[in-house]
């Protein structure tokens, strides 16, 4: 009978050695959940709203001015409403060795991230026939995490045709580079880069729609 109730309490006090372990290790912080897709079609004025000209890729060339077009079939599929912007992409090396450039976002801020590791960041893009034409220009698909802009991109896009078309970073088979963290985004952002430093594609609008991540 002794030897019984020395057996259980030995048992007894293992398993609450166990738990005490157990509670004694360091809590882990998990990632965010997934989110739901999110996006914006820009039928109403309101949509276009935060989105603006990135404070990260300026130039002297490039875009200068973001605003809602409310334009009946100026959309992506002739939708009513889209995101307009203002581009010049008139560019020479005797006033500026760099290469024409210019980039719209939209920043939720960094204290409200969400996470895009297995997301797809798409921009449905009309592009001008004179930067098919007259400029050699690619686009990339950016994201910033932190306070300050963590550079990672989708990968360089050649801008060989006009009219809209759809830019794609699947963010599960390609993962951010740079040290980027995909679970905890604050900002995208869609760049275009003239690579031709004589470039004379000049003033144009550049028209976006459907946009989702």
């Amino acid at each position: 009978m002794k030897k019984s109730l020395l057996l259980i309490i030995v048992i007894f006090s293992a398993i609450g050695l166990i738990a005490m372990v157990g509670c004694s290790k360091k809590s882990e912080t998990p990632a965010p959940a997934p989110t739901a897709t999110l996006g914006v079609d820009f039928s109403a004025a309101s949509q276009a709203t935060g989105w603006t000209v990135s404070d990260q890729v300026k130039d002297t060339d490039g875009i200068s001015a973001v605003a809602w077009d409310g334009t009946a079939g100026a959309g992506f599929n002739g939708s009513t409403g889209c995101l307009s912007t203002t581009a010049n992409f008139n560019h020479d090396t005797v006033t500026n060795t760099m290469n024409a450039k210019g980039a719209i976002q939209y920043a939720w801020g960094s204290t409200t991230p969400i996470n895009l590791h297995t997301d797809k960041i798409i921009f449905h893009v009309n592009i001008p026939q004179a930067m098919v034409t007259q400029g050699k220009f690619g686009v990339q698909l950016q994201m910033n995490t932190g306070s300050g802009w963590t550079y990672a991109d989708g990968g360089w896009n050649n801008v060989t045709t006009a009219g809209w078309q759809a830019f794609t970073w699947d963010l599960a088979t390609t993962p951010p580079s740079g040290g980027a963290d995909a679970t905890s985004v604050d900002k995208i952002a869609f760049q275009f880069t003239d690579t031709n430093v004589t470039s004379t594609a000049g003033a144009m609008t550049i028209l976006f729609d459907d946009i989702s991540y």
